[in-house]
């Protein structure tokens, strides 16, 4: 078996079925595998798998995040290669043995992503550079909207990065991301204590760390929908999941003082919250009362 595909999904069959049928128009020439696995989907997930017998159902009973849903994929996979692919993704014509070959034509290569497409065909910018505290400052505290073009979130979004030629990169967007398995082997699957978010930015910097390569090539191209099922949590559970993940990858990677700083740049941006609310609201009254007065019968 030269390829597994590892597809989690959680409430979106619709999707789920255009990803799956893309596969099927577009299929690897080489050996390959499917593998769904259904985080407890509500809608009709499971069934639309079922329309499609070369691929294999796993079932979750509860939603068991991102990065344990992976997992089991992996635990199951016989590939060479094992591709995470999102459920709300769709391969062009070519795009998999693009990325079969890029990795057979790679030796230094642990992992390639594909260039990513939003349904309209234009770009999406799906590379980044691993998070620093510089970073994460400049994005919470709202910095980067006053110093545009500042070396952190420079460096953080790759603004630079040419998407029309292969490049070395550090982290792609897990949406499609091709990893040798026995890389996978060398350096550990997906952390399962991060439910969803940083977790592929956590492997990334796991296997740049024992000093492989990540690529990016558009010779691969897959259209994304981006977000189709995180944009059903909500924003208060999106935003608690992104800032667990976060603090994990950081306490993981660069210490307990790296975390005791996120501790404060949230600090810092609940009392600039708090500060502009508290000037929102004075200015309305003071407009209100400048109303009242103006029509007020004399």
């Amino acid at each position: 078996m030269k390829l597994s595909i590892c597809i989690v999904s959680w409430n979106v069959a619709e999707l789920l079925e255009k990803c799956l049928v893309s596969i099927k128009k577009h299929p690897p020439k080489c050996a390959f595998e499917i593998i769904v696995v259904d985080n407890a989907s509500k809608d009709m997930s499971p069934d639309v798998v079922g329309l499609f017998p070369e691929a294999k159902l796993i079932q979750n009973t509860k939603n068991l995040g991102f990065s344990a849903a992976n997992n089991q994929a992996i635990k199951e996979s016989c590939g060479e290669y094992v591709l995470f692919l999102n459920p709300d993704t769709e391969a062009a014509p070519g795009a998999l043995d693009e990325l079969v070959s890029f990795l057979d034509g790679q030796s230094k290569a642990a992992a390639v992503a594909p260039k990513l497409l939003n349904p309209d065909k234009s770009l999406q910018r799906s590379c980044m550079g691993f998070p620093t505290l510089g970073a994460m400052a400049m994005r919470q505290l709202f910095i980067e909207q006053l110093w545009r073009g500042n070396p952190y979130t420079k460096k953080y979004l790759m603004t630079d990065l040419d998407y029309d030629r292969s490049s070395e990169v550090d982290q792609p967007m897990g949406a499609c991301l091709m990893v040798r398995k026995n890389v996978l082997e060398q350096v550990g699957t997906f952390d399962e204590r991060s439910f969803m978010f940083f977790d592929e930015v956590d492997l990334c910097y796991r296997i740049k760390k024992a000093g492989l390569k990540i690529f990016f090539t558009p010779e691969a191209q897959v259209i994304h929908h981006g977000g189709s099922s995180i944009k059903k949590w909500g924003v208060l559970n999106l935003g608690r999941h992104w800032s667990r993940s976060r603090n994990l990858y950081f306490k993981k990677h660069h210490g307990t003082a790296a975390l005791a700083a996120l501790y404060f740049f949230d600090l810092l941006r609940a009392l600039i919250f708090l500060t502009v609310g508290a000037a929102i609201i004075t200015a309305a009254k003071t407009a209100i009362d400048i109303h009242w007065e103006a029509v007020r019968p004399r």
